[in-house]
């Protein structure tokens, strides 16, 4: 009999902490945190095929302060900071957002972005870019 307790508590013990890392690809990690655009990869590994033929996405001085908040309701809000590009820009943007975790595809604005990383850390989703570029990938980061 306490063999079968045993077991029968292991296997829930097991069940629930395998629960606990599907869940990791909720909401939760995207909408938890406030993101900025990024310069330095904290994971090329994660990268799209072609590694040579991918271009990071070029930032502005101006963007460095922007923020990015991911809301549970399909809503992002950008916040363009103190350091403005131009005299017209206005300091908060609305935006939505769906992803698509079985595609991995991220729709922001209505344009479609590949998925390659969702963490704690970092949000990395890319686009392909004209071959005219001499690039097959734009890779835009948010930390």
């Amino acid at each position: 009999m306490k063999i079968k307790k045993l077991l029968l508590f292991t296997l829930t013990v097991l069940t629930l902490s395998n629960c606990k890392k599907n869940s990791d690809n909720s909401l939760e990690t995207l909408t938890t945190k406030t993101w900025k655009r990024a310069l330095n990869d904290k994971n090329p590994l994660t990268n799209p095929p072609g590694a040579n033929q991918n271009s990071y996405g070029a930032i502005q001085d101006c963007d460095l302060d922007d923020t990015f908040k991911f809301q549970s309701n399909g809503n992002l809000i950008i916040n363009r900071g103190s350091n403005k590009c131009s005299q017209s820009e206005i300091y908060s943007e609305n935006q939505t957002y769906t992803i698509d975790r079985t595609k991995k595809e991220i729709y922001i604005n209505g344009e479609k972005y590949f998925l390659a990383e969702e963490s704690k850390v970092q949000i990395k989703y890319y686009r392909a870019i004209p071959a005219t570029t001499g690039f097959n990938y734009i890779i835009l980061l948010l930390q």
